[in-house]
């Protein structure tokens, strides 16, 4: 029995490093904040250069309710924000009209499948385990520089 419960401890302690999945203390550390807002488990898809990718992070709002405006960066001509719905059972994506809405006192995520910042025409290459900075422009806290990790 002793066995079996080392054995998990020692599986779990891997898949949490290799980053299967995300270890509580590097979500609960903002990788960028402003004013009341932080960025949290921030990243991108890896893609070639040329190519389109999509990134995706966790934000909390600790003040009143803002809303993300606009997304830039320099490894890309096109950064957009974007939503998905579920249209006659087929994904539909479209921009977010108005931008994304961060409630107040709530956490919104920027995930696939709903919210996200879409990237297209890759000046570079991404590629996993480098990163690349993102800068975040929300109505009322505005601009932050987020480093965002390629996965």
């Amino acid at each position: 029995m002793l066995a079996r419960i080392i054995t998990f401890i020692f599986i779990l302690h891997f898949v949490i490093g290799c980053g299967i999945i995300p270890s509580t203390s590097s979500f609960n550390t903002p990788v960028a904040s402003v004013q009341t807002i932080s960025i949290h488990d921030a990243w991108v898809r890896n893609s070639p250069i040329g190519d389109n990718s999509a990134a995706y992070m966790t934000i909390t709002n600790s003040g009143e309710e803002d809303t993300l405006v606009t997304v830039t960066g320099d490894f890309a001509t096109i950064f957009e924000l974007h939503t998905a719905s579920k249209n006659n059972g087929m994904t539909d994506m479209h921009p977010a009209e108005g931008g994304v809405p961060i409630p107040a006192q709530r956490t919104q995520m920027l995930k696939p499948g709903g919210y996200h910042v879409m990237i297209m025409g890759l000046s570079k290459n991404l590629i996993k385990g480098q990163t690349v900075q993102l800068t975040l422009t929300f109505a009322h806290a505005g601009a932050v520089i987020v480093p965002v990790e390629i996965r």
